[in-house]
Parts: structure tokens; C-alpha cells; sequence
């Protein structure tokens, strides 16, 4: 495994951390007993943003991750375990930070998954058309479909009881809801090609 993928591999690590952490916080009563998660939190997000300062691509993250901790570091720790507003900024900045690592992970996932497809997905394995490439995605990952209208202009979806990102563009007709390493996401596609099996996946990659 070559020094990037180590780098893409622990950024992809640090960001379930900062999820889960911030999941802590909000499980944790209001008050003193919250203090231990906010600090929890705290390190989880400054670890991250450091590891994303460092892979190429990956600035934004980090960006979004030194804003919310500016914001964070300018209160007591005491005073934001009592106070529950700042959670709408923490979770708006995981989830731009969520739908900036599926953008650039995605497209790789996607072809690694339809070549390590397992004998019984052999029938199932979905062609789409997004940014003028061929996306293949294994049919047990995909969680099912949304039409334009639901996704149109949304940074963010509703879909089986979870807010998920949406990465699409405004020529995408159809969102493809499908779950990646790294979660669940809503890729918008101009079109659905249609099922393929492993082998012809394999040849029309070899033919591209």
C-alpha cells in the first residue's frame, strides 16, 4: 500500500472518530456530565483536521474542520456542555466534510467493488453514467433511487430515517442511493445504465 492510500485510509479513520464523537456529545446529558465528550470531540476534530492539511486534495476539509474549531476554542468547555446550539454548526461542518471524502473516494470504491463482486453478485452489478464516466456498483450496495425532484439544489436528503449528503450536479436526473466504506451517500447520475455482470464490467473496464 503506497503512502497516499495510508493517508486516505486514516483520514477516512479520523472522520468515523469525529462522527462518533460528536454522536457522544449529544448522547451525554446537558451539563458537567457533557464536558468529558466536548473535550473528547475537541481532540477528535483537531487530530483530523491536522491529517487533512496534509493530503493533497483534501484542503477543504481541513478548512471547514479549523473554522468549526475557531468557533469551538473561543468558549469554555463548561459553557458549550450547557449549551446545545453549537451541535447545528458541528454536525453542518462533519457533514460538509462527509460529502467532500465520498466525492473523492467514490468513483475508485465503486470500480474496486464491481471487480471484487462475489460469485453471488454475478447477475447484479449496476452500470451508471456520472461526469462523463462509468460508475459500477455492486446491487447490494445500492439502497435505492431518488428522482430529481427530490434531490435538486440539496446539499442533504432524508432517507431511511438519515440525513445523507448529496453529490450531484444540476444535469443529474436520478440520485443513486448507495452505501461506500465511508457511509452512505446519494450520487447523483445522468443515467442509469443498467445490470451488468462481473465479467462484462471487467471487459468494458478493459476496453475504456
Amino acid at each position: 500500500m503506497d503512502r497516499s492510500q495510508l493517508f486516505i485510509n486514516d483520514l477516512k479513520r479520523l472522520h468515523r472518530q469525529a462522527i462518533e464523537g460528536l454522536r457522544g456529545v449529544v448522547k451525554a446529558p446537558i451539563g458537567a456530565a457533557r464536558a468529558e465528550p466536548v473535550r473528547r470531540f475537541f481532540d477528535a476534530i483537531h487530530t483530523f483536521k491536522g491529517t487533512a492539511g496534509m493530503v493533497k486534495g483534501y484542503e477543504e476539509v481541513s478548512r471547514l474542520l479549523h473554522d468549526l474549531e475557531g468557533k469551538l476554542a473561543s468558549r469554555p468547555v463548561d459553557e458549550l456542555a450547557a449549551d446545545a446550539a453549537w451541535l447545528t454548526d458541528a454536525n453542518r461542518a462533519l457533514l460538509g466534510v462527509h460529502a467532500i471524502i465520498l466525492k473523492r473516494i467514490l468513483p475508485a470504491e465503486a470500480s474496486a467493488a464491481a471487480q471484487a463482486a462475489p460469485p453471488e453478485e454475478e447477475r447484479g452489478i449496476l452500470a451508471v453514467r456520472a461526469n462523463g464516466t462509468t460508475l459500477w456498483i455492486p446491487i447490494g450496495a445500492v439502497l435505492g433511487f431518488l428522482p430529481r425532484e427530490k434531490f435538486a439544489e440539496k446539499k442533504s436528503v432524508l432517507a431511511s430515517g438519515h440525513w445523507i449528503p448529496v453529490l450531484a450536479g444540476p444535469r443529474d436526473e436520478i440520485a443513486v442511493i448507495s452505501k461506500v466504506a465511508a457511509g452512505i451517500v446519494a450520487v447523483g447520475v445522468r443515467e442509469v445504465v443498467g445490470l451488468r455482470t462481473r465479467a462484462e464490467a471487467l471487459e468494458t473496464e478493459a476496453a475504456a
